[in-house]
């Protein structure tokens, strides 16, 4: 095994199957049942976890987060964006699970009051939503907004979230 080898694992989620994609030292990416580029670049399936840690860490992570046990994954490298984005990605990961922030509120916090529109194109961006929180970012007035998972899963992640908050 190489710890450059791209590998590809599939789990099965309440809100449909993720893809999640990486080596046996980092994760690279996330991706939904309805994501295009899902099938790029992804390299073999796993087949034994133990064999890739980064890997193996994520699928327990979110296998405990949707029998509401964890709450909250901490950023351990860059996730290849911009500096901006680093920065918003980070920041979402402290809005606390059951709570939600607007995209004008997060660009606050970001020190960039009126990049709403760069924070949603951050949330877009994002290569590891339900790890780094997107679904948790709506409009000012309420909105949903956009979610790479679509809008009943957006909906499904908050409603979820709200009953396991204690």
């Amino acid at each position: 095994m190489s710890e450059k080898q791209i590998v590809h694992y599939d789990i099965q989620s309440p809100i449909g199957e993720l893809r999640i994609i990486g080596t046996s030292l980092a994760l690279f990416r996330i991706c939904f049942a309805n994501d295009k580029s899902r099938n790029e670049g992804i390299g073999k399936p796993v087949h034994d976890l133990t064999l890739f840690p980064a890997i193996e860490e994520v699928v327990h992570f979110i296998t405990d987060y949707f029998q509401g046990k964890t709450k909250h994954w901490e950023i351990k490298s860059p996730l290849g964006g911009t500096e901006f984005r680093e920065n918003v990605w980070n920041l979402l990961t402290n809005v606390a699970f059951g709570t939600t922030v607007s995209y004008s509120e997060l660009a606050a916090m970001a020190d960039r009051p009126g990049a709403a529109r760069a924070v949603g194109s951050a949330m877009a961006n994002n290569p590891i939503p339900i790890l780094v929180p997107c679904h948790r970012v709506l409009h000012a007035d309420g909105g949903l907004g956009g979610f790479g998972g679509g809008l009943d899963a957006k909906e499904w992640l908050l409603n979820f979230e709200k009953e396991h908050s204690n």
